[in-house]
């Protein structure tokens, strides 16, 4: 659904992930229109290993617990993937 500034939704949520590949800690970078939203981030099993809340519009998240592996994390309705080394 496009409104007068020809954003989707869609395209309003989109947000990025870095460093990638990282160590021990990941940024999330998110428009206003995911603050407030609750974002997680699952293994390749799909096993939900961190969540939280987009409180602010660029946050930091301790991966340093996470084993070595490929991640995706969601906020919003969009997916990304990240390598944890």
């Amino acid at each position: 659904n496009s409104g007068a500034t020809g954003l989707n939704n869609s395209s309003r949520e989109d947000f990025a992930v870095f460093p990638n590949p990282t160590r021990d800690y990941l940024f999330l970078e998110s428009p206003d229109a995911l603050l407030g939203s609750d974002f997680y981030i699952n293994d390749f099993t799909g096993r939900k290993v961190i969540f939280g809340l987009i409180d602010n519009s660029k946050i930091q998240i301790n991966t340093s617990e996470l084993p070595n592996g490929v991640y995706c994390i969601v906020a919003g309705n969009k997916i990304k993937h990240f390598i944890k080394l």
